[in-house]
């Protein structure tokens, strides 16, 4: 019966991630990391809006904060302007940014802090997962 039903349905979708980070190298080495995911990398906060309005169903954003022109923090707000309950995670290189989110009375966006470790970002994204459930 299993057989008929996975035939039917096709193979499970892997979760989708998009990378927004202006390190292309760091971009590349976070996909490669998180290969049972299928990630998309963008390199400005305009590029990543742009992927975003064009396809639909990313499960999970990771955000770099010190974005060129338009920064994470106004990425994350205009995402969340089309999507309330999308889940988002910030990778950054800045501590005292991290501190400030970390925070905030009821943080909704989990926070990892550069240099960062796959065990860092899978947590985070199990964090982000979990909030989701909540709110929806």
């Amino acid at each position: 019966m299993r057989y008929f039903f996975s035939r039917l349905l096709g193979p499970p979708r892997r979760p989708r991630v998009l990378i927004v980070d202006d390190d292309e190298c760091f971009c590349e080495l976070l996909a490669m990391c998180l290969r049972s995911f299928d990630c998309h990398a963008c390199h400005s906060a305009e590029a990543a809006l742009e992927s975003y309005s064009a396809v639909s169903g990313y499960d999970y954003i990771l955000v770099d904060l010190g974005l060129p022109r338009m920064d994470g923090r106004e990425l994350i707000r205009k995402i969340r302007s089309q999507n309330p309950i999308q889940k988002i995670v910030v990778v950054t290189g800045d501590a005292e940014a991290a501190r400030e989110l970390r925070m905030l009375p009821a943080p909704e966006i989990p926070v990892v802090v550069k240099p960062i470790t796959l065990d860092a970002v899978r947590s985070a994204l199990a964090g982000a997962m979990e909030r989701k459930a909540v709110h929806a």
